[in-house]
């Protein structure tokens, strides 16, 4: 998309007809526009003189794949075409992707590269059974369970409609500590375990511990369903959901497994085991003073509260040197912005209202420049004769041009280019706008103000979640009691 999308001719009765904007020049086969660059909206945005750059505006079209309704594919594609072009030219040109698409695109190749950290977990994981237990068979055994809970997680997700975001890729790992905690205590049990004493015995004399255990974790997970961001919510689900599958899978699933192929129970073996001389050093008994000391400075780790930190930018995700940081980089460097928003204005939005918002807009110090539909055929249309004004007016709305601000029920989108801004920022302008117009009739969007909103609701939403988490889990631990006939544990508990 550009400015220069104008200059498309449009066919009648077997003619091509062109706007009267242009002078084309037939001998030497170049087109030259009568209005110069600089008298336009997009002025040292798209293009300026003092650079040899351009800044192309791409849009996809969405379509219904098993990645959502856009397939970040696309935009590899593009760039490898792209970069193929530029490879058989003279020119050495250099190219940045930013903002959403881009985002998405190489976040995606990010999930495709996670299976060498997936490589990397199984064989330290190995290596560790080796070293601990005396034998790679124990290993071997957790990897195919983690890899049979990876599978299964996932496949559980998609068959839910639950996409695999930034936020969901982490249950599987939240799932695989406590599958590799609960396969610890077991098989360190085992190892200690009687001459006869059978496998079977071994995991039933930790199963209802773990169940307990499992269950508090699950408690934790699901009251994250409080939260009022969705991806929080579906994160709480499915690692709800993962917690008490991973523990059929290690007390259920995997007795049986061994039972069928009795050459599994050699999984420890005492003599091979190497023992780990210095986590002897913590049975040794402390001084009262010591242990005051400790308990002091522990005391002090609810004040850490007030020392936060919460990352208001989606590029923490990248590396500096990463294309996709060294494209916002040059943008926020050469064109006084770092990424562009999307106000979206329902039909008939009145044209009194819609400048007074945008003139609100361009004074916020967060905004480095406004461009809506009007703002920038304007200048075009008001260096042409009534008649030919009104021959452009009537053409444009058939135009991709035309379609780079109207979707097709004719709400229009205004381009408003951010400079690098905080979460107060965002809040300020979600105000701004909100002042004009009610969400029905008007919304901001934008990738960066999204993730701020949602950088802005995570210590809420961890809050809230640790207070029923305790409430519910203090509930279970209470029933527990009950069952044991223990009501004076109930006072310690409380």
């Amino acid at each position: 998309m550009s400015p220069f999308s104008l200059r498309i001719p449009v066919e009648h009765q077997g003619a091509l007809w062109f706007p009267a904007l242009l002078n084309l020049n037939c001998v030497e086969g170049i087109e030259e526009t009568r209005l110069p660059l600089d008298k336009t909206a997009w002025d040292d945005l798209l293009m300026a003189n003092k650079r040899r750059d351009v800044l192309i505006l791409l849009s996809f079209d969405k379509e219904v794949s098993k990645l959502g309704s856009f397939n970040p594919a696309r935009v590899g594609v593009v760039l490898d075409d792209l970069s193929r072009y530029l490879d058989q030219g003279k020119y050495q040109l250099q190219v940045d992707a930013t903002d959403s698409a881009a985002f998405l695109w190489y976040s995606f190749l990010a999930f495709q590269h996670e299976v060498y950290l997936y490589i990397a977990i199984f064989t330290i994981v190995l290596l560790l059974f080796r070293l601990l237990y005396g034998s790679f068979i124990g290993g071997l055994m957790i990897c195919g369970c983690l890899f049979y809970m990876l599978c299964a997680l996932f496949g559980t997700m998609g068959a839910l409609g639950i996409p695999l975001d930034l936020v969901g890729n982490s249950v599987f790992f939240l799932v695989a500590v406590a599958a590799m905690q609960d396969f610890i205590f077991v098989s360190s049990g085992y190892l200690d375990k009687k001459d006869d004493e059978e496998v079977v015995a071994c995991f039933r004399r930790y199963a209802v511990p773990s169940f307990f255990t499992t269950l508090t974790t699950m408690v934790g997970f699901a009251s994250l369903y409080v939260s009022d961001l969705k991806s929080i919510r579906l994160l709480g689900v499915i690692a709800c959901y993962g917690s008490l599958f991973q523990w059929l899978v290690i007390f259920m699933i995997l007795p049986s497994f061994i039972k069928v192929f009795p050459c599994l129970t050699l999984w420890v073996r005492k003599e091979k085991a190497v023992k780990l001389v210095f986590l002897d050093w913590m049975n040794i008994k402390l001084s009262r003073k010591a242990t005051g000391s400790l308990l002091f400075l522990a005391l002090l780790a609810p004040f850490g509260f007030f020392f936060y930190k919460v990352n208001s930018d989606p590029r923490i995700f990248f590396e500096k040197s990463h294309p996709i940081s060294q494209g916002f980089a040059y943008l926020e460097r050469t064109r006084d912005f770092q990424t562009p928003a999307y106000l979206v204005l329902r039909p008939n939005f009145p044209d009194v209202d819609r400048e007074s918002l945008i003139k609100d807009l361009q004074s916020d110090t967060a905004v480095s420049r406004v461009i809506s539909y009007q703002h920038s055929i304007d200048p075009h249309l008001n260096t042409l004769q009534p008649f030919y004004r009104s021959y452009l007016q009537a053409i444009l709305p058939s135009t991709p041009y035309y379609e780079v601000f109207h979707n097709k029920d004719d709400w229009q989108r205004i381009f408003i280019y951010l400079r690098p801004t905080t979460i107060a920022d965002g809040k300020h302008l979600q105000e701004l706008v909100n002042r004009h117009c009610p969400p029905s009739a008007c919304y901001l969007g934008s990738d960066t103000l999204s993730f701020q909103e949602f950088s802005d609701r995570i210590i809420p939403t961890l809050l809230e979640s640790l207070a029923i988490s305790v409430f519910l889990v203090s509930l279970v631990l209470i029933w527990i009691c009950l069952a044991l006939d223990r009501k004076d544990a109930i006072f310690k508990i409380l």
